[in-house]
């Protein structure tokens, strides 16, 4: 059946209609037809429609066999163009263009490992192609050496933040020792962060406990996050400062409640009422929990340590509350900010991570969650304010998260970019993770937005008003171009 499918596809193609093409082209890719490499390979070269290329690299992608060396060679010429141009240049496109498209270049790196290995060189490894890269690398054998040596010869800080990222899956004391060392030299938050979390990810020893306790003061909470998991590995008395430290992150930040909190449980010995390891997947974190574990840790602290808890770690000022801001959003007070200023903000509170733009070089971010440029004139004044205040009320089809629990116990959380019988791709806002079904224990929706909580309630109200103008302005625009308000 197969064969004959096989046989009436290669027939016929390609067809002179553009639809039908598609079509084809698709299915030469789903049945693995590898006797069409050669002609998808000269229509991936000769096709100007960039569109079609995409299609037709995701069909050559399913093929694991079926080429020549000087075809291959042709196809790695191909993949290294798309460090450039129309493939690297992600405006525009859409929330999922990234992600599908790395799917389809890390495919085609396994399929093409030592070829796409052999041109390392000629790889920028800061693209979506030197993500495929670095991983291929990590994979290999003596990934330490070979991943220290791709650092050491790059000086760009989103290449280096991947390769640091991709330690975390080469354990050992080198590898621990060299992230201790580079992180004292290091000065860019980003790969601060980046070295913590792959630090937190070594093995126990006792050289990595300061770092992972200065890790708990970053400003990424992913990174606080991590470092307060590694923390508890290494059963440290819980004396006022560290008991300090994470009351505060416990208390400032609705995204790291769960790991300080079980960081709290297992270090004091004291189960506090309410108490659970580990939520539902998808399940929502209720304010009035939260509220309760926050009281109960602070009751707990003063009786420990009899004197009365006052965080050390919490930025100045008091959180405003959602309805402050959502109203504030709908005043006209909330108008006539500095975008320069906002386009700050707009980076410190870390938007750029996922909405892409920002305007310091080399920090932009990609686009994981909506594209944000025209927000203000896509959306009316109450929607905007609903979108950034309460993020979680409601999550447009195409943003709706799924959770991926593995049998190892693992938890993935993001968007399901494709799958078929034998895996599922999931990219979240680090990677893509190609996973085959044999190792997952579940998959559920999520309730919640990807986007934190809470997000804007630390910021002052004129921090707010320019992030808005930041926003009128687009969120592409270099400094001193932006128009200040008045």
């Amino acid at each position: 059946m197969k064969q004959s499918i096989a046989e009436h596809l290669l027939k016929t193609f390609p067809d002179e209609e553009r639809d039908l093409k598609w079509e084809q082209i698709r299915l030469l890719g789903e049945y693995r037809v590898v006797e069409a490499f050669p002609r998808l390979l000269a229509l991936l070269e000769s096709e100007r429609d960039e569109v079609t290329q995409f299609h037709i690299a995701q069909a050559i992608s399913k093929l694991g066999s079926g080429w020549t060396a000087a075809e291959e060679e042709r196809l790695l010429n191909w993949m290294l163009a798309t460090q450039k141009g129309w493939f690297a240049q992600f405006d525009g496109k859409g929330v999922e263009f990234p992600a599908f498209l790395q799917s389809v270049l890390a495919d085609l790196g396994k399929h093409h490992r030592t070829s796409l290995l052999h041109h390392l060189a000629q790889v920028e490894l800061s693209s979506l192609l030197g993500s495929v890269a670095i991983d291929l690398v990590a994979g290999s054998p003596a990934p330490q050496d070979n991943l220290l040596v791709l650092y050491r010869n790059t000086d760009k800080p989103a290449a280096r933040v991947k390769i640091i990222s991709a330690l975390k899956t080469v354990p050992n004391k080198d590898v621990s020792a060299f992230l201790r060392e580079e992180y004292r030299r290091s000065s860019e938050p980003k790969l601060s962060g980046a070295i913590l979390q792959s630090l937190a990810a070594q093995p126990v020893e006792s050289d990595n406990l300061p770092l992972l306790l200065e890790g708990l003061r970053h400003q990424e909470t992913e990174v606080v996050g991590a470092c307060a998991g590694a923390v508890v590995q290494y059963r440290p008395e819980l004396d006022e400062s560290l008991a300090n430290a994470l009351l505060s992150r416990l208390a400032e930040r609705r995204s790291l409640f769960l790991a300080m909190d079980n960081a709290l449980v297992t270090l004091s010995g004291v189960q506090r009422p309410g108490f659970r390891p580990q939520p539902e997947p998808g399940e929502r974190l209720e304010e009035s929990t939260r509220t309760a574990a926050v009281d109960f840790w602070k009751h707990w602290y003063e009786q420990r340590f009899q004197k009365k808890f006052t965080p050390t770690l919490s930025t100045p000022g008091a959180e405003q509350s959602d309805e402050e801001i959502y109203k504030f959003i709908l005043n006209a007070e909330s108008k006539g900010g500095n975008a320069i200023r906002g386009a700050k903000v707009y980076e410190t509170a870390q938007c750029n991570t996922c909405h892409g733009g920002g305007v310091t070089p080399g920090v932009e971010g990609r686009i994981f969650g909506p594209d944000l440029s025209g927000v203000t004139r896509r959306l009316s004044r109450a929607e905007l304010a609903e979108a950034m205040v309460y993020p979680s009320r409601q999550v447009a089809d195409r943003f709706k998260a799924f959770g991926i629990e593995l049998k190892d116990s693992t938890l993935l959380t993001g968007f399901i970019t494709e799958q078929n019988d034998d895996t599922v791709t999931l990219a979240d806002r680090e990677q893509v993770h190609r996973i085959p079904r044999s190792g997952i224990r579940s998959i559920t929706p999520q309730s919640t937005s990807l986007m934190p909580e809470r997000l804007l309630n630390r910021l002052s109200l004129e921090e707010i008003r320019d992030l808005l103008a930041f926003l009128e302005e687009g969120t592409h625009a270099a400094p001193g171009v932006s128009r200040e308000g008045k």
